[in-house]
């Protein structure tokens, strides 16, 4: 089975009687069931039927009662609440609940209380604000109601004060106050509406002219004065404001200059340190390149030198060795011991190369050895000449 309730509001008028409809579909008989009508909660019951019988055990105090079943439709499955003496705190949500054994179905309705208090009193409170002050008055409505102000032609006042209190049974009071500044308005009407039920009451009062302030001249000419007053006030307010305004400007845009300046002459400065760095380091790196520089000239003049020397020692010494192997030689054949002369002299020579370092004089030495050596080749030539063939030395030998 299930359980149908309501789609709309249920509308219930304060003092009246309230009816809340809910039954099954298909119909079938509830007297078997459990029947549970309640508030926000399980707990909160407006009316338990168990066991074929109401139970007043669970029910919530304020519907005591109050409530019962509308006739003996419980087997057909029609199960209608009546609240009777319908109350401001009954106004909200409610839940119909079928249950049979393990399995129960609900649904939720809502009941809307609306009520229609006293109809509202107008009074004047007197002068206020170059106008009439007017003060309407109304009490017991629910739920909160509506105020209009509306002049002869029902015409709307909207500018209007508005006040609200609730009392302990959760009604309505209002207080509404209207200021009126033109004379020829005569009536105005205040209405109180209640916006469920759509109800108003409303109340005229008609305010003679001579209870609006009369208008002087010297409050006149006070205004216009206080009016210029406040426009000039404004006007030098603007002006100073704009004044200090481009003072603020002109002062931010120094300290921004002042700012870029300072940056500026950071960056030159970094700048300057930087070219400074980089100049050392070129000095540095200048200076390391030519001592690099020096030492290999100097590795080259010296491996230079070293070359020279060994060259003059290797051809000297080949030329003492072959001199002295030739003099040797032929002073141990011919007896020509006064050969044996110039092999010192030779020697003494090569002696004198060693212990040069310059490469002119050792230029100026092999020179003078190349000088000597053919001075012992031409002291050579007469006995070697002996020894050729048709000489008379030959001859004797043969």
């Amino acid at each position: 089975f299930r359980v149908i309730g309501p789609l709309d509001p249920i509308v219930a008028v304060l003092g009246g009687e309230a009816v809340l409809p809910c039954f099954l579909f298909p119909a079938v008989s509830a007297e078997d069931m459990e029947l549970r009508w309640y508030r926000s909660n399980f707990l909160e019951a407006v009316f338990v039927y168990q066991n074929r019988q109401e139970q007043k055990e669970e029910q919530m105090a304020p519907y005591s009662g109050r409530t019962s079943l509308v006739g003996d439709l419980l087997n057909e499955g029609y199960a209608a609440l009546r609240i009777q003496r319908v109350q401001a705190s009954d106004n909200g949500l409610y839940t119909c609940f079928f249950r049979k054994g393990g399995f129960y179905k609900k649904a939720g309705l809502e009941l809307k209380v609306a009520g229609v208090g006293s109809a509202p009193q107008v009074r004047i409170t007197g002068p206020e604000e170059d106008g009439v002050r007017v003060v309407c008055t109304a009490s017991g409505w629910f739920p909160k109601p509506q105020v209009q102000w509306r002049d002869l032609s029902g015409e709307k006042f909207l500018a209007f004060s508005e006040a609200h209190t609730q009392d302990a049974e959760g009604l309505f009071s209002v207080e509404a106050a209207l200021v009126v500044r033109d004379s020829s308005v005569g009536n105005v009407t205040c209405s109180i509406l209640n916006p469920v039920l759509g109800q108003e009451k409303a109340m005229a009062i008609f305010i003679p002219e001579p209870f609006f302030p009369q208008a002087s001249p010297w409050k006149v000419v006070f205004s216009v004065s206080l009016t210029v007053l406040v426009i000039l006030l404004l006007g030098a307010g603007c002006y100073t404001k704009r004044e200090h305004s481009l003072k603020v400007q002109e002062m931010r845009e120094k300290e921004t200059l002042c700012q870029a300046r300072e940056q500026d002459r950071q960056i030159k400065e970094e700048v300057l340190k930087d070219a400074a760095k980089l100049q050392e380091e070129l000095e540095r790196r200048k200076s390391a390149y030519l001592a690099a520089w020096r030492k290999a000239q100097l590795y080259a003049e010296a491996t230079s030198d070293i070359l020279l020397i060994l060259a003059g020692i290797c051809y000297y010494t080949v030329t003492i060795m072959w001199s002295s192997f030739t003099i040797l030689t032929f002073s141990a054949k011919f007896k020509l011991h006064h050969f044996k002369i110039f092999s010192p002299y030779a020697i003494s020579i090569g002696m004198v190369l060693f212990l040069q370092k310059s490469k002119k004089l050792f230029v100026f030495h092999l020179f003078s050895a190349c000088h000597a050596s053919l001075f012992e080749c031409l002291h050579l030539w007469k006995p070697l000449h002996c020894l050729l063939p048709g000489s008379d030395f030959s001859s004797a030998v043969r």
